[in-house]
């Protein structure tokens, strides 16, 4: 806001609106409604002296840097927030008379530990924060604020439960105990009926909601990030107005309620570290999800890969497990699975696991999860056919900048991929039936001027066959890749060799014993690192670039090649 703005705010409203600043308070009028002030140390009784006469004071509210660092992520979550207190007979004596407080906020004083029962004084609180603070127990007083309508109770590490007498609180909209040691919800909670939202994120001790909490029907945002919870009420499923539900890291978690088919108003489900192995049938009636983090296939139970599908408005990122439990029967893999219909996916993982019965089929499910060309990074893991599907590699993907294939083992040849004009980063592993990597791999000649024309870093490891790499003299193929990792190719001898490698600045080599290399191509390499397993003897150093300085190894013998390094290269073990 502009100063002159700001300045003329300040001015209007000067006669209700007060922030407290040193030991001004004799400044509050009878008109001051609400207040605000700075944390210290210590809040002594005298720096509230004035507000005794603010009978009709709407607000307290303190204003804590550290707090409201961390609430804009601003704060290292290692970091301990400062320790501040407040006299007891804030607390225990001014509070309870300001009848009128509509907000009262009591963040980070570490020495409130209870609430006087005089708080119930306080019948027209619509607003109550005690993140954290050392509360052990909310009082039943608190049920007397029945218009309370938030209710924070965030990093209070010492709360372990709830009264029953919370479920009075019939106009709560916002709960948050995010942070706390509460195990288990009263189940007078399933009686809020005007709640939307419910923060319950990093409750590591909760194991399990009401039974009956599908009687709030207007939740509408729920999360239970890094909770024990194993497995959600049954009544979830009559949530219908639940637009959020964030699951992500309740790594006890292993099934999803039967009626998530209901959840018609979702839009965004978070399920990423769980347990869960499948998803519970008719996933594909919600047609609003626009963000799923996973979607996990069965052994013939669950959603299968046709309801996916059906959700044609999702974005961003998608993970789909167990792709191995896709049936080979004729009808259980037909043309409407419509991944390439997803038009704002960004990044898709598509992950096997196990080894394949059938090649053939693997390769059939690869060819029916063609995505859109929009994608921008695309995984595979453990698919088991001998060759990819044509549309991994193919120019058309002209948005690609990341891509990892994974545990390919059986795949005895790589695709296309000089081809994604866009690439940046390349990961190719595990790929163990590969002893060859060809032209195939740089695409046409026709289609392509110079392969891997973006690529900037590329890892190539645990191929245990790998032998010849096969490229073609004067290809002017990665003129942008700056980092080369190789690792795990015991018998691979030569890395491009008729290739000129003007960016390459940082080469790192793992086990790979056989490999012969050179630095004469490679202008402005500045760091190479090397374990013992590569050799020395296969290091072509011949001359070494000037802006080299710093080559390191796990050992490094008394060799002759030594002697040719330059003074201002740092030679030395890692």
């Amino acid at each position: 806001m502009h100063d002159l703005i700001n300045d003329l705010a300040r001015y209007v409203s000067r006669e209700f609106c007060f922030r407290l600043e040193g030991e001004d308070s004799n400044k509050i009028s009878v008109r001051t409604r609400h207040l605000s002030y700075a944390v210290t140390t210590h809040d002594a009784c005298e720096r509230f002296e004035g507000i005794y006469d603010a009978k009709f004071l709407r607000t307290f509210l303190p204003l804590s840097e550290a707090w409201l660092r961390n609430q804009i992520n601003v704060l290292p979550v290692s970091r301990v927030w400062p320790r501040n207190e407040i006299d007891n007979k804030v607390t225990h004596d001014l509070l309870p008379r300001l009848t009128r407080l509509r907000v009262l906020s009591l963040v980070n004083y570490s020495n409130v530990a209870e609430l006087p029962d005089s708080m119930g004084k306080l019948k027209h609180l619509r607003y109550l924060n005690l993140s954290a603070t050392s509360i052990k127990r909310l009082p039943e007083v608190v049920s007397t604020a029945y218009h309370l309508q938030t209710l924070i109770l965030e990093n209070c590490k010492e709360l372990v439960e709830l009264p029953d007498s919370v479920g009075h609180l019939k106009h709560l909209l916002y709960a948050s105990l995010k942070g706390s040691k509460i195990k288990m919800l009263p189940e007078s909670m399933s009686t809020l009926y005007s709640l939307q939202t419910l923060v319950l994120e990093d409750c590591r001790h909760l194991v399990r909601l009401p039974h009956s909490i599908g009687n709030l029907k207007r939740l509408r945002y729920v999360t239970l990030k890094g909770t024990a919870i194993k497995k959600l009420p049954a009544s979830m499923g009559g949530l219908c107005d639940l637009q959020t539900l964030i699951l992500r890291l309740c790594i006890d978690l292993i099934e999803l309620p039967d009626d998530m088919g209901r959840l018609i108003n979702l839009s965004h489900l978070d399920i990423e570290g769980t347990k869960l192995s499948k998803m519970p049938q008719h996933m594909g009636k919600l047609t609003k999800l626009q963000n799923l983090s996973d979607f996990f296939l069965g052994k013939d139970t669950g959603s299968s890969i046709q309801e996916l599908g059906k959700l044609q408005h999702l974005q961003g990122g998608l993970n789909i497990w167990n792709l191995q439990n896709v049936g080979s029967a004729p009808d259980a893999l037909q043309d409407n699975v419509k991944v390439k219909g997803m038009k704002h996916l960004k990044s898709l993982n598509l992950m096997w696991d196990g080894d394949p019965n059938d090649s053939g089929h693997v390769r059939h499910v690869l060819d029916k999860l063609e995505p859109d060309v929009n994608m921008e990074y695309l995984f595979i893991y453990g698919y088991g056919g001998t060759r990819f599907s044509d549309w991994v590699g193919d120019s058309s993907f002209s948005r690609i900048v990341s891509m990892e294939l994974s545990r390919c083992k059986y795949c005895t040849s790589l695709p296309p991929l000089g081809q994604l004009g866009s690439l940046k980063e390349l990961t190719v592993r595990g790929f163990e039936g590969l002893a060859v990597v060809g032209r195939e791999f740089y695409g046409s000649c026709m289609s392509v001027r110079k392969p891997f024309a973006s690529l900037e870093s590329l890892t190539l490891s645990k191929m245990p066959e790998w032998r010849e790499w096969i490229s073609d003299r004067g290809m002017q193929a990665f003129p942008c890749l700056q980092k080369l990792c190789i690792s795990g190719c015991p018998y691979l001898r030569k890395v491009l060799s008729n290739h000129r490698l003007p960016s390459l600045t940082t080469l790192e080599i793992e086990g790979c014993r056989q490999l012969l290399t050179s630095f004469t191509r490679c202008p402005i390499i500045d760091e190479v690192k090397l374990d013992d397993g590569f050799g020395f003897r296969h290091l072509l150093l011949g001359r070494l670039p000037s802006g080299m300085h710093s080559l390191e190894a796990d050992a490094i013998p008394q060799v002759p090649y030594q002697k040719k390094l330059s003074k201002s290269v740092a030679f030395s073990p890692l």
